[in-house]
């Protein structure tokens, strides 16, 4: 979906549900212990929305959640210190947000530097959720090489549906 449509939200719900075996939004066959890797945003806003999400989802806003909080860097720049985490933790899904900043050796239409993220994710951790942002002018796919989405398993379109006033009011998951 474009910036600003509840990807980052959403993403974190899931990582919750996943943490504490909340099934009311979709069912879980398990549990697992998340990491979510933050390449967007500050380490305090992230902080705000988990609470915000673990209000919405009925637990304690200071239920935590393992974050690596790395705005502005790319996934090869915290490589090393994700693979310390998701062992310190017993991680066992990783959530990355996003894959449209993953990149920093190249550009995210290139497909080297598209397989190159999809390999270090890969390596991380076997089971991960990524975020994308889509192009500007179409909704319709991931931005960046067609190895985005070939390295998929299942990919999940996010679509808001907005009030006349353009607050988004409620939003929708696709499978691709």
């Amino acid at each position: 979906a474009p910036p600003g449509q509840g990807k980052s939200y959403t993403a974190m719900a899931w990582a919750v549900c996943l943490m504490y075996g909340i099934d009311r939004i979709w069912p879980l066959p398990d549990t697992r212990i998340p990491l979510y890797i933050n390449l967007e945003r500050s380490a305090e806003s992230m902080q705000g929305r988990l609470a915000t999400v673990n209000k919405a989802l009925g637990i304690d806003p200071r239920s935590p959640l393992p974050f690596l909080n790395a705005r502005g860097r790319s996934l090869s720049d915290i490589y090393e210190s994700a693979k310390r985490t998701i062992d310190q933790f017993g991680c066992g899904v990783g959530f990355y947000d996003s894959i449209s900043r993953a990149g920093g050796g190249g550009s995210m239409v290139a497909d080297d530097v598209a397989n190159k993220i999809m390999d270090m994710m890969n390596a991380l951790i076997p089971t991960w959720v990524a975020i994308g942002h889509s192009p500007r002018a179409d909704a319709s796919h991931v931005y960046g090489s067609q190895m985005f989405t070939a390295a998929a398993d299942v990919e999940v379109q996010l679509k808001a549906q907005q009030s006349h006033d353009k607050r988004s009011t409620g939003l929708g998951l696709s499978v691709e």
